[in-house]
């Protein structure tokens, strides 16, 4: 069996670690060996440090790891690979210590996302980010580095916006309706959130501007470079749910797709010999998931 690669995990006793705990429980690739926390919690059990607040159990894997100082250097001493669930008050200077001391930090923490070296990163969108790591190195002088994420609001919206980028993003609407478990614990009082909306979240939508833009960047050797920005109109609330969200949107684009481009990469449509060309306009008939068929025309010129 292939060794795992050994990690730890800042912020291990809060929501956000919490969160870490689950999503690495028998994970194919990671094991977690370590972790760290403020030092009101050092030299505890994991299960006794941590108040666990998720509706599934504590893994069995952390519930006897000793907590240890969210300090590199302290203790047995964390892996090289770390993730941070640190809240954004204290994530900075930590984060840039453990990287100084040759850790590799992947953080959910706002505080690096917008540093023009560090890369914030979507995997499935934007993997050359990573190349921004040597250009990292040479601007802070450290031995190690830090990866940040886009908040979650952004990284859903950048993935749905990545493929439109070649027709020219002219505007973009969105609303997200977002968990009160965004605030973290104990979060909102329940009777400001009970049977309502809360109409304005701070900052949230500063966050889905600045983040998209960014991740949606190409690099040059030394930093996220500029592309093309879109008029947009964004509105973020708080609604009453413990962990789920959702959001409803549209864009607009300045380059018309054509009817061939939109058939091939329609699962729908039939094959080409079911698309015929017919007074100018293209007519493509195609069979819907219940079965029935449909036929739909656009007088966009062809590819």
């Amino acid at each position: 069996m292939e060794r795992k690669i050994e990690v730890g995990i800042l912020g291990a006793t809060g929501m956000v670690g919490q969160q870490f705990m689950l999503q690495l429980d028998g994970h194919p690739w990671f094991d977690v060996t370590w972790l760290g926390a403020s030092q009101r919690s050092e030299g505890r059990r994991y299960a006794d440090a941590a108040p666990w607040r998720l509706a599934t159990p504590m893994p069995a894997m952390v519930r006897d790891l000793m907590v240890e100082a969210a300090e590199p250097g302290r203790g047995s001493g964390a892996p090289r690979l770390v993730f941070s669930a640190l809240d954004s008050s204290v994530a900075g200077d930590i984060e840039a210590a453990f990287a100084a001391a040759g850790h590799i930090v992947v953080s959910n923490a706002k505080n690096y996302r917008m540093d023009p070296v560090v890369p914030l990163l979507i995997p499935e969108i934007n993997p050359e980010h990573l190349a921004l790591l040597s250009a990292q190195s040479a601007a802070r002088g450290w031995t190690g580095r830090i990866v940040t994420n886009p908040n979650c609001s952004t990284v859903v919206l950048s993935m749905v916006l990545a493929p439109l980028r070649r027709f020219g993003l002219r505007r973009v609407m969105v609303t997200t309706l977002q968990a009160v478990s965004g605030a973290g614990y104990p979060g909102v009082a329940s009777l400001d959130i009970l049977g309502n909306v809360i109409p304005f979240i701070d900052g949230e939508e500063e966050k889905m501007r600045r983040g998209r833009f960014s991740a949606l960047r190409t690099t040059g050797s030394s930093s996220r470079t500029t592309s093309s920005s879109a008029p947009r109109r964004r509105a973020c609330r708080s609604q009453t749910a413990t962990r789920n969200w959702c959001r409803s949107g549209s864009t607009s684009v300045r380059r018309k797709t054509s009817c061939a481009r939109r058939w091939r990469r329609s699962r729908a449509c039939r094959s080409s010999s079911a698309c015929r060309r017919r007074r100018g306009s293209r007519s493509c008939i195609f069979r819907s998931a219940t079965g029935r068929s449909r036929r739909w025309t656009c007088s966009a010129a062809p590819a």
